[in-house]
């Protein structure tokens, strides 16, 4: 009787846990970040942001590297500080990226991962849904004496997004990066 439960078992693990690829497409997953982010600038009669796909590298490369370390933060690699302004400017810097500084706004950068499920061929949906988890946290700043990722997303001195995601499908896991930008003086 024992065999047979763990059997059993086995087989229902092997079928939940089963790391097959499946297709995703990221760039609907990106277009569902800025289509909630703008809902709620609208709402609150703030201008859209736009998507300068020229310049979404950076957001891209930073979950890129994130998605190396297992694990997603702030800190460049020579940098001891959590959130170090200066050093993430020079990291930009590095990739021939600078911003115009508006009432003392450049940009910010808003971060997540989370895991997601999916048994379907097409995670599209799926992975969508568990990013917007991300969103959602960071909406819920709203009121909060310490808000910094609703501040992003509703600072009208911003006016373009770079939305960076990548997938660790061996472990069912997503990096995002989100950048913010007053306007882009060079790339």
């Amino acid at each position: 009787m024992k065999l047979k439960s763990f059997l059993f078992l086995f087989a229902i693990s092997l079928l939940f846990f089963s790391r097959t690829s499946a297709s995703y497409d990221i760039s609907v997953i990106q277009q569902n970040w800025l289509g909630w982010t703008n809902e709620v600038r609208e709402n609150a009669w703030v201008k859209n942001l736009i998507v300068n796909e020229n310049l979404n590298s950076t957001a891209l490369s930073w979950s890129e590297y994130s998605k190396t370390k297992w694990h997603i933060d702030h800190k460049r690699p020579w940098q001891k500080a959590y959130y170090d302004f200066k050093k993430i400017t020079n990291w930009f810097s590095s990739k021939w990226v600078s911003f115009k500084k508006v009432k003392a706004n450049t940009f910010s950068e808003s971060i997540g991962w989370n895991n997601y499920r999916c048994t379907k061929e097409d995670c599209t949906q799926d992975i969508s849904k568990a990013v917007y988890k991300t969103f959602e946290m960071y909406m819920r700043e709203k009121g909060k004496k310490y808000k910094p990722h609703y501040n992003s997303i509703m600072n009208p001195l911003f006016s373009q997004i770079w939305v960076g995601i990548t997938l660790d499908e061996s472990k069912r896991k997503y990096y995002i990066t989100v950048h913010y930008w007053t306007e882009v003086m060079k790339k």
